[in-house]
């Protein structure tokens, strides 16, 4: 059932003539949010190393170096800058460049499969810590929707694709590093890794989203069943 619902407000959210005339209204915001998520996320589908030095740009030629920076500084950095910029632009009540951020920085953070990549967090708790900080302003922007937006179908369209954006958020963040917390700390003795407590953990990290699931009903009480919905849907296919 969820599947028809994201597609419904999909092709909602992108109908021609609203994303027209909302671009037309609000230039910088879009460029600053196609800035944001354009680059990274050709990376990520490329699966590029190193956008700086990645052969895929050469036909670029001289604008290779410039390309392949921004690439790599917005890759490193998406899992700040994108919640960030998508509270700013929510701020100043410019909601579809700010939900094209949130979109497109959860996709990114899918395609890295982050959890397999070292370093990506601060060791112990503090990375389940950073990931849930990250995942905050995503929740106020959604619970702020009711002094930007008239109630009504638009409402409804927004905020569905923002919990959704959140839900895939935290499955390619704060999942992988509950489990990476809890392995480390908790599962390896005298270098040998006891598989049993691994499982454990990854159990833990995927509760995890039950508490985003509770945080997103308190921004959006009357969509709870829809978020359940997707959230079952996402973790099924994930795992």
């Amino acid at each position: 059932m969820s599947k028809f619902i994201i597609e419904d407000v999909i092709e909602e959210f992108m109908d021609e003539d609203s994303i027209e005339q909302d671009i037309h209204h609000h230039p910088v915001s879009w460029c600053i949010a196609l800035l944001i998520v354009t680059p990274p996320l050709v990376a990520a589908l490329m699966q590029m190393d190193d956008p700086r030095t990645d052969p895929a740009l050469d036909s670029l030629g001289p604008l290779q170096s410039i390309v392949g920076l921004v690439m790599f500084l917005m890759l490193q950095t998406q899992l700040f800058i994108a919640p960030i910029a998508c509270f700013a632009l929510a701020f100043r009540r410019h909601l579809a460049p700010a939900v094209l951020v949130a979109m497109g920085s959860s996709a990114i953070m899918l395609t890295l499969n982050i959890g397999h990549q070292q370093g990506f967090w601060p060791e112990g708790i503090l990375g389940p810590l950073v990931t849930a900080a990250c995942l905050a302003p995503f929740i106020i922007v959604l619970r702020k929707k009711r002094t930007q937006l008239n109630p009504g179908r638009s409402r409804q369209v927004w905020a569905t694709l923002m919990a959704t954006s959140i839900l895939m958020f935290a499955v390619a963040t704060l999942v992988p590093a509950v489990s990476s917390y809890g392995e480390a700390d908790f599962c390896t003795e005298a270098e040998v890794v006891d598989t049993e407590c691994v499982d454990e953990w990854q159990t833990y990290g995927w509760a995890s989203i039950g508490l985003v699931v509770a945080a997103i009903g308190w921004a959006w009480p009357r969509g709870r069943h829809i978020v359940e919905e997707i959230a079952d849907d996402i973790i099924e296919a994930a795992t």
